[in-house]
């Protein structure tokens, strides 16, 4: 029985796999003919590197686009049939990396303007990343995608972002540690450093044995965000928002920040959870909910957040210390 039910999911991968990629290659050739550039960061991008012979599971598609093509790349996905996410479009909310789209069939695209641990502006990252790239062939056509450095960062800029909690980003941190040297490390550093990744890209690599042993050869800095620390601790997702609320600065932007989380526009709550898309009794019990909801996981994530920023202020102490800085580079 487990081998069949084994069989299937692995079926099912392979034809969702197969799905993707065709999409992939249909939104890369529609924003081709409209001069647009749009680099496959992961998915079909990672499976062909690290996974060769197997499938590797995905669930969308991460095209990363030049700031000021966004419009241009939404106003497309528009044409061809996708639908923005409301769960991603409210004002004094969190900082976004990318803005999800989603089909009639369910595939989704997610438009990166950067990526989760980078500091610097989206205008560098592209000019960055946009000349880290090579081509994979996928379907009929030619992709855009991230050369070996810029294909191991983002991978591990992913783990940081999802911790230890998530397998998936885990196995792929584990096979790209496999497979690159240190030299090739020293380049992906390169390639963090300019981004203003550097203690997201360490967050990372310590997540595995093997990447703490590369984080030391890599002299990579100690002090970290609080933000990434509780990425990559998998603290509850709300600790994140006390983060965010805590370096909203002024007392109506924090105000109207509060506002929108305790009660979001319509839009948000209809995509939030099918509750709130059965009228008008549906919308106001899923306000009660989320309600309930957030007073119910405010006590841990506020521990969990209280927590980071100790663990953050001592590592900062620490580093400031004398005769505790951070080791000379060879």
């Amino acid at each position: 029985m487990s081998t069949l039910g084994s069989d299937a999911d692995g079926l099912r991968q392979a034809s969702v796999a197969i799905a993707l990629e065709g999409l992939a290659a249909r939104v890369a050739k529609a924003f081709r003919r409209e001069g647009l550039r749009a680099i496959l960061i992961k998915g079909p991008a990672l499976g062909e590197w690290l996974y060769p012979g197997e499938v590797r599971p995905y669930s969308d598609v991460d095209l990363l686009v030049r700031p000021h093509d966004r419009p241009v790349a939404e106003r497309i996905l528009g044409e061809l049939g996708f639908a923005r996410v409301a769960i991603d479009v409210l004002p004094h909310d969190r900082p976004h990396h990318a803005r999800t789209w989603i089909a009639s069939g369910g595939a989704a695209v997610d438009l990166h303007h950067t990526l989760v641990g980078v500091e610097a502006p989206p205008e560098t990252v592209w000019d960055v990343l946009a000349n880290e790239t090579g081509w994979l062939k996928l379907g009929d056509g030619n992709i855009e995608v991230l050369s070996l450095a810029g294909g191991a960062l983002v991978v591990v800029l992913h783990a940081a972002q999802h911790g230890p909690g998530v397998e998936p980003p885990l196995e792929d941190l584990r096979r790209v540690l496999e497979r690159l040297s240190l030299e090739e490390w020293r380049r992906v550093r390169e390639l963090a450093a300019r981004l203003e990744a550097l203690p997201a890209f360490g967050a990372g690599l310590r997540l595995l044995p093997s990447g703490r042993a590369v984080a030391i050869e890599l002299d990579l800095p100690e002090k970290v965000a609080v933000e990434t620390l509780l990425r990559s601790t998998s603290a509850p997702t709300m600790a994140l928002a006390f983060d965010w609320l805590a370096r909203t600065h002024g007392f109506r932007r924090k105000a109207r920040f509060l506002g929108r989380k305790i009660a979001p526009q319509p839009e948000f709550m209809r995509a939030w959870t099918p509750l709130a898309r059965r009228g008008r009794l549906g919308l106001a019990a899923a306000y009660v909910w989320r309600v309930t909801s957030l007073a119910v996981h405010a006590g841990p994530a506020y521990v969990a957040w209280r927590r980071a920023r100790r663990v953050a202020r001592t590592r900062e102490d620490a580093r400031s210390e004398p005769g505790t800085g951070e080791r000379p580079s060879h």
